[in-house]
């Protein structure tokens, strides 16, 4: 005969048990959120706050700016050697490919300067017209830059000064996509080939549609 004293222990710590899945469950729907059906596509959109820079024309470009339109952004720096001109030469394919399609008409490519100290609107300017005359150049104070990098989780630290006054800045590989309400929404990662991140892109954008 089953003791009467045993039955509360065995609720006891069949309710522990359950608080215990539920609170495993939600730890790991914080830390591992569910796969996101597209590659590319962030498992959970992240609404963008505000910032305020400004671009080549010296105009401001700040949250408003990226509101109505689909915008692929990349973070480098105009001195980068390497990875900075393979990406943008990389989102020119993606931008040229896509100029056949209803939608360009509402796709922005934007350049954000990680180095703000010598990447002047007058520099960008005629940085991103090498690529593109339509893609977008962007710049602003270190404190300002860092307003809009903190939330898309972009990092970026200058190297120590060579001799003759230039430097490097190491900095985040990743173009970012960014939907017309301002929310971050896609990652693609390096290495970057132009017809995977167009097709992505489209994927992306036509399942967040069709879900909206």
């Amino acid at each position: 005969m089953v003791k009467k004293s045993f039955v509360p222990l065995v609720a006891s710590v069949s309710l522990l048990a359950i608080i215990i899945g539920i609170g495993i469950g939600f730890w790991f729907s914080q830390h591992y959120p569910p796969k996101a059906p597209i590659e590319g596509l962030l498992p959970q959109t992240q609404p963008l706050t505000a910032f305020s820079l400004v671009n080549q024309q010296e105009k401001p470009f700040t949250l408003d700016s990226l509101r109505g339109k689909w915008t692929f952004l990349f973070f480098g720096y105009t001195h980068c050697p390497d990875i900075c001109p393979l990406a943008l030469s990389v989102l020119k394919g993606v931008k040229q490919s896509l100029a056949t399609l209803p939608e360009a008409a509402d796709t922005q490519f934007v350049f954000v300067s990680v180095d703000g100290e010598r990447d002047t609107p007058a520099l960008l300017a005629q940085y991103v017209h090498f690529f593109d005359p339509d893609f977008i150049g962007v710049s602003g104070v270190a404190s300002h830059t860092l307003e809009l990098t903190r939330q898309l989780g972009v990092i970026y630290f200058r190297a120590p000064q060579q001799a003759d006054g230039s430097y490097l800045v190491d900095h985040s590989s990743a173009i970012l996509l960014v939907n017309p309400d301002a929310q971050f929404v896609g990652l693609f990662p390096a290495p970057h080939v132009a017809n995977s991140v167009l097709n992505h892109y489209l994927k992306i954008r036509h399942y967040l549609e069709k879900k909206s």
